[in-house]
């Protein structure tokens, strides 16, 4: 198929494609006689998968290393099983600092919801914090 059409099926961009070609996450086409990249199912598979866990928020390394997995001949699920855990335990982090970050704005808003103030309280505190 057609870059286009891996594309249109991925629901991304030809560029997108191009890129990851680039870094080596999706292997290069290869070209018919009028020079247009060729792809195939398998190619469009793997499109997917990296769209799926890009999505997810695995990072370049960790998606690279999915992908390894995939067309490993052992059983990948322990390794898989370490990366989705490893990566579980950053995004629940991430959770936690947001709703710290969450409190904070909501307390601020609190704390100025009047534009009568001669100084405003917001930027006071925050200065106040550096």
């Amino acid at each position: 198929m057609l870059i286009s059409k891996m594309a249109k099926l991925a629901g991304c961009h030809v560029e997108t494609i191009r890129y990851y070609e680039s870094i080596g996450l999706l292997p290069r086409a290869t070209r018919a006689a009028n020079g247009y990249r060729n792809y195939t199912t398998k190619d469009l598979n793997q499109l997917k998968l990296i769209r799926k866990l890009k999505h997810l928020g695995f990072s370049q390394k960790e998606i690279r290393e999915m992908i390894l997995l995939t067309y490993s001949k052992s059983n990948p699920c322990k390794k898989v099983h370490q990366l989705t855990t490893k990566h579980l335990e950053r995004v629940n982090n991430k959770i936690k600092e947001y709703r710290a970050i969450k409190r904070t704005l909501e307390k601020m808003c609190a704390e100025c919801e009047s534009e009568d103030y001669k100084y405003c309280p917001t930027l006071s505190k925050l200065a106040e914090d550096q």
